[in-house]
């Protein structure tokens, strides 16, 4: 899922643009409303439910993306649950 070389400029743009973000709520949100680090997991998760391959936006059944959405779900128990620890 490569960009086509003249769409590589706009590509980096967003990808920069998606980075910033994510550092600015890691840095001035959630330290406000977390009482312990759960923003690292919420962001591998949101990172993974973002990706290119998710199928979600193009009108398919609920049976046809389902299953993209099991890895992010076991990420997130098991995170959980290791930070329980």
């Amino acid at each position: 899922m490569r960009p086509h070389t003249r769409h590589l400029t706009s590509f980096y743009l967003i990808m920069s643009f998606a980075g910033m973000l994510g550092g600015m709520f890691n840095t001035f949100v959630a330290p406000f409303i977390f009482n312990a680090v759960y923003e690292y997991p919420l962001m591998i998760v949101a990172a993974l439910l973002l990706r290119p391959g998710l199928k979600i936006s193009r009108g398919n059944t609920k049976a046809d993306w389902l299953p993209q959405l099991l890895f992010p779900g076991l990420l997130v128990m098991a995170v959980s649950l290791f930070l329980r620890q």
